[in-house]
């Protein structure tokens, strides 16, 4: 009777354990979607600021040759 009762309970055990894991592996996936959404949202607007900048500096450039050449005809 002991040892049924002792294999009952272990066998629960092991089923919430594998319960607990399951619903920690399914959180750290929503987590890691989350982040991965978030990072991929700054990483855009970081390259969008990038790609502001770098045209703004070629446009001097090119507007400081057009005066250069002008001048110099």
């Amino acid at each position: 009777m002991a040892k049924g009762w002792i294999t009952k309970r272990n066998y629960q055990h092991q089923k919430e354990a594998k319960k607990e894991v399951s619903a920690i592996k399914i959180q750290s996936m929503f987590r890691m979607a989350k982040d991965k959404k978030k990072y991929k949202t700054q990483r855009n607007a970081i390259m969008k600021a990038q790609a502001n900048v770098l045209a703004r500096q070629q446009r001097r450039a090119f507007k400081k040759l057009q005066q250069d050449n002008s001048l110099a005809k």
